[in-house]
């Protein structure tokens, strides 16, 4: 991606107007029209007050592939459906567990109950290899 690309995707991202960011980096708005439309480029300090106030590394702000916004908002949506799943996949594996056990102690025949425990425990061995595949 060039440059000019680059400069105006965080932009974008932060929600910055071009004046917003040239108020913030002490730079004419017209200055950073012409980086993003590639028709200058902005010195090495202009380009260290944008990755500092991006929060981002200047590689990245230069370059944008050490770590793309869309790699990092997918490695945060799965770290947020883990961080579900981590209370309701055991939960739900540990309930069905002590019922089977509770069933089996008391000789109870409830084969329709232990066939919903069974199905919750391999759902959920199922449901943890889908996430696993699609996130990795």
């Amino acid at each position: 991606m060039k440059l000019s690309d680059q400069l105006k995707k965080y932009r974008l991202l932060n929600k910055l107007t071009q004046e917003d960011l040239a108020q913030q980096i002490h730079i004419t708005r017209q200055a950073i029209s012409r980086w993003e439309n590639d028709l200058s480029e902005p010195d090495l300090t202009t380009l260290k007050k944008m990755a500092d106030l991006y929060n981002i590394q200047l590689e990245e702000l230069v370059n944008g592939n050490i770590y793309d916004y869309e790699t990092k908002h997918n490695q945060l949506k799965f770290y947020y459906y883990l961080s579900i799943l981590s209370f309701i996949i055991p939960l739900g594996f540990i309930i069905s567990l002590y019922i089977l056990i509770s069933i089996r102690k008391k000789q109870i025949e409830y084969k329709i109950l232990k066939g919903v425990c069974i199905s919750r425990i391999l759902l959920t061995v199922l449901l943890i290899v889908f996430i696993l595949l699609n996130f990795m």
